[in-house]
């Protein structure tokens, strides 16, 4: 699979946090916040447990492969809402419930 470059040929490089297993996922690239969000979404489809996960932002490469962690690593903050419309069906809204009720006792 070829990937279009980006204008600037810098992409940022993620990880999932599992909180409660103190684990992380393998590292990913996309060119945005809203690429790995989208990619985020998709590596937690089937999880009841969201809550118990984070998508950092660990640094950045670039085309010559130098990879830069200035100011990481930084939590990838996104909307609830918006982030669970792809998933609006009856089956993903107790889901919905579910998380948004951990966060609020967490103070998230």
């Amino acid at each position: 699979m070829f990937r279009k470059k980006s204008s600037s040929n810098v992409r940022k490089l993620y990880v999932i946090q599992d909180r409660v297993a103190e684990q992380y996922g393998p590292v990913f690239d996309a060119v945005n916040d809203a690429v790995a969000l989208r990619q985020f979404r998709v590596a937690l489809e089937k999880s009841p447990f969201l809550s118990d996960f984070l998508l950092l932002c660990i640094g950045q490469i670039d085309e010559k492969c130098v990879i830069s962690t200035s100011g990481c690593p930084c939590v990838v903050e996104f909307n609830l809402d918006e982030f669970m419309k792809p998933f609006e069906t009856e089956k993903f809204q107790e889901r919905i419930e579910m998380t948004k009720e951990v966060l609020d006792e967490k103070g998230l």
